[in-house]
C-alpha cells in the first residue's frame, strides 16, 4: 500500500500534466480493475476539463468542471503512466483516459520537465488500483 508521500508525490507530478485538460474519451483496458468500471460513466466524462487534483489521505482526487469529480485508491501496486498517442499502451493497463492536448505554455512546462523522457502525454493510463466517478460533494 502507497504510503502518503507516494501518493502526494504521483498527485504532484499530475498535476501539471492533467490540470486544465479536458478529457477527450474514457476506455477500458485489456485488464479489469478490482471493481469494475462503469461504462455508462465513459460519456458523462468525456468533454469534462480536469480542474484541479489533490489527495484525501491516500485516496487522488481529481476535480471535474461539472461539479464531479474521480476519486483513486491506487491499492498495492497501481500507478498512472502519462505517454503520447504515438507510444504502445502499457501491458499491464486498466483504463485510459485520452486527454485534449496541452496549451502551449503547459506543453513547454511538461517538455521542460519531461527532457529525455518521451513523454509528452495525451493519454494517461490507470493501471490497477480503484477507481470511482462521483458527483456530489466529498
Amino acid at each position: 500500500m502507497p504510503e502518503l508521500p507516494e501518493v502526494e508525490t504521483v498527485v504532484r507530478d499530475l498535476r501539471p500534466l492533467v490540470v486544465g485538460r479536458t478529457i477527450r474519451a474514457v476506455r477500458n483496458g485489456k485488464r479489469k480493475l478490482r471493481r469494475p468500471w462503469n461504462p455508462d460513466w465513459n460519456p458523462l466524462l468525456a468533454g469534462t476539463r480536469i480542474d484541479a487534483i489533490r489527495r484525501r489521505g491516500k485516496w487522488i482526487v481529481i476535480e471535474l468542471d461539472r461539479g464531479s469529480r474521480l476519486v483513486v485508491h491506487l491499492g498495492m501496486t497501481g500507478q498512472f503512466t502519462a505517454v503520447t498517442e504515438t507510444e504502445p499502451e502499457p501491458d499491464h493497463l486498466h483504463l485510459v483516459f485520452e486527454l485534449s492536448p496541452a496549451s502551449s505554455r503547459d506543453r513547454g512546462a511538461a517538455e521542460a520537465r519531461d527532457a529525455g523522457q518521451g513523454t509528452a502525454e495525451p493519454r494517461c493510463a490507470g493501471r490497477k488500483g480503484r477507481t470511482e466517478w462521483f458527483s456530489g460533494g466529498w
